[in-house]
This record gives structure tokens, sequence and C-alpha cells, in this order.
């Protein structure tokens, strides 16, 4: 891999707080881009909200593997660039109105099939999800591990997809 690549996401993703989606889920700055890498950092995603759009980039930077019209404010790369998953932007919190139908993680694969974690592939029922000030707890997104997607639910207990 390019180390200028991987150092340049780096730093941007560090130094900027429109880029930093864990800085600005503890800033009030608005996210308008993101930066996301695959684990063995041989693709990277560059996610702009407007225009919508995503790239996802080869390790040089300088290729682009393939695309989405979407913004994708915190995600996760496959390993083998196939696969992004965008994750609810809320962190780990659904409206008090969320029902089991409400979407909390897409899967986007590079041959265009999206696919969806609902709420419903995750509790039987509402009332699994504590109350809080901010929402409903749902859990949060971990990453891809084994070509799975990690979730942890609210109860702290991890579900996995199946294969990516």
């Amino acid at each position: 891999m390019d180390g200028r690549f991987v150092s340049m996401a780096l730093a941007v993703a560090l130094l900027s707080p429109t880029l930093n989606a864990v800085g600005a889920e503890l800033s009030r700055d608005p996210i308008t881009s993101s930066i996301f890498c695959s684990e063995n950092l041989a693709y990277c995603a560059k996610s702009t909200m407007t225009p919508a759009h995503t790239d996802i980039l080869t390790e040089s930077g300088d290729t682009v593997a393939w695309t989405r019209e979407e913004f994708v404010r915190r995600g996760f790369v496959s390993n083998d660039g196939k696969v992004m998953v965008s994750c609810l932007p809320r962190w780990k919190f659904v409206p008090e109105n969320a029902s089991l139908d409400d979407v909390v993680v897409r899967i986007f694969h590079a041959s265009g099939k999206v696919d969806q974690i609902a709420l419903r592939n995750l509790y039987t029922s509402m009332s699994q999800l504590p109350r809080t000030d901010s929402g409903l707890v749902w859990g949060y997104c971990i990453g891809i591990e084994d070509g799975r997607m990690i979730l942890e639910r609210a109860d702290e207990s991890r579900w996995k997809s199946a294969p990516l």
C-alpha cells in the first residue's frame, strides 16, 4: 500500500472536524464528508454529502474500485473492497417512535445489491430497547469481522450477519 495515501487519509480524518466522524459525534460541527478504510487498509471509502456520493478507492488512493450515489457518514469497508456498510448516524439511538421495521444498517455490494438490517433482525419487541433522554438504545456497529457484520445490541450481546 502506498504509505502516502494512508498517511494522507489519517491526517485528514484526524485534523478535520468535518471529516472525523468520531470527533463530530463529540462536537457540534456538521459532518459533510467522511473517510473510512478496510481493516487491512487495502481499500478506503471517501464519502461526500453534497452531492451524495461515495467512492471506494484502492490502496493507491488514485483508482476508484466502485461508487455509490449515497452519503455514508459512518461506515466500514470489507478487506476485499467488495462491500461497504453504512451504520445509522445517530451512533446507538433510534427515535422514541421507532418500529421493528426501522433500518439501522445498510450493506452495499460492488455488484449493486443492497441489503438492510432492521431492528426486527436484532429484536423481537421494541420493549427490549432501553429508553434514555436521547431516544431508544438499539446498539451499535462494531465492524466487519471474518466477512460478517458485527453489531452490539443494547444488552451488550453480539449479533453477526450472514456472510457478506
